[in-house]
């Protein structure tokens, strides 16, 4: 198997005909699938939605590779290719290698992209690839990321030996062009208009949700009995992620009856919000100014620059790290991915809600 080939097939609907001829080819048969597809949908909605995610990722052990699919409109919203639509539900994101013994597989045996080799270690990866744009630990995991206006290439090592152990390849996204400098699709002022200001959001936190200067906060987004009814019942209104890239918090006030905490015993209030980009929970993003000059292709380092002042908290997971600020007004809860390297989520907090 050659993966220069299978690589040259990111951003291909498995529809494809020379990508399908490929698959065919290799005898890897398994495709992605929505829900309403499985077999499963009609007794079981819930499991047939567990189905089809799963069925997003196609880990094949025979050649010990993972096909990494994504649904075209999602796919769509932060990829640089995203005014072409194929034919299919689903587009080929991200292609991984594995080496021998990663994970049980037995090891990748065709010809890697870019001139690399398992055998490699991380001097000689640097060597082939130049500087990577960062070096972290992925799911315990030491790796190097590498992002050109072509390419995103994740390489994880083998701890003892030092050997590259799994490969992860697709196309750079709008965030990735961003975070390198290159030419990427601009928000238009038209779209930067339609949304609510983190301002406005952040001088409503503690706001009863029957206090008519809420819906003065939230404007342009409409904020009606329907949304009243949903924060009533709810601590997160999600209605609208989609549009927005935008959830509410709101907490009952019996919940925070502290002496520090001025909230009256009874009622709902709106205790805080989230802003998501593009392409997280298949949300079209939050396109509006973000606070403290933040953007969502801010990288660890940026993000601390912009905020001026070192967190209060902070740590990492498997793939994700998080920075948090207990500020006078709110506290500022920051999300980043370790796998790109980016800021990815931003939520604020009143105080009475920490």
């Amino acid at each position: 198997m050659d993966g220069k080939i299978l690589v040259s097939f990111i951003g291909k609907s498995p529809n494809d005909p020379s990508f399908d001829a490929w698959l065919q080819e290799h005898r890897i048969f398994e495709r992605p699938h929505l829900a309403e597809q499985d077999e499963e949908y009609e007794e079981d909605t819930e499991a047939a939605a567990i189905s089809a995610r799963n069925s997003e990722i196609e880990e094949n052990e025979k050649h010990s590779i993972a096909l990494i699919y994504e649904n075209q409109d999602n796919y769509n919203r932060i990829f640089k290719d995203n005014s072409i639509h194929m034919d299919g539900d689903f587009i080929l994101k991200q292609v991984a290698f594995y080496a021998q013994g990663v994970s049980s597989y037995r090891g990748f045996q065709g010809t890697l992209p870019f001139g690399l080799v398992f055998s490699d270690t991380q001097t000689l990866a640097h060597q082939k690839l130049g500087k990577p744009i960062a070096s972290r630990f992925i799911h315990n995991l030491s790796a190097d990321l590498w992002v050109t206006p072509d390419w995103h290439i994740n390489i994880s090592y083998v701890h003892l030996s030092g050997t590259i152990a799994i490969i992860h390849i697709r196309r750079p996204n709008i965030y990735d062009l961003r975070m390198i400098g290159n030419h990427s699709p601009d928000i238009s002022s038209a779209i930067r208009d339609r949304m609510p200001s983190p301002h406005n959001l952040s001088q409503a936190l503690g706001f009863s949700i029957d206090d008519f200067r809420l819906a003065d906060a939230f404007k342009p987004i409409i904020w009606d009995q329907d949304s009243l009814n949903e924060a009533n019942h709810t601590e997160e209104v999600f209605r609208y992620i989609k549009n927005y890239g935008l959830s509410l918090y709101f907490r009952e006030g019996e919940d925070f009856r502290r002496e520090s905490n001025p909230l009256p015993k009874y009622g709902t209030f709106f205790a805080g919000y989230r802003l998501n980009r593009a392409g997280d929970m298949e949300s079209d993003g939050f396109q509006g100014q973000l606070p403290f000059g933040l953007s969502f292709h801010d990288t660890p380092l940026e993000i601390l620059k912009h905020m001026g002042q070192p967190p209060d908290k902070k740590g990492t997971s498997s793939d994700t790290g998080y920075f948090i600020w207990d500020l006078p007004a709110y506290r500022v809860h920051i999300v980043y991915s370790l796998i790109d390297w980016q800021l990815y989520r931003i939520t604020f907090f009143a105080p009475f809600a920490r």
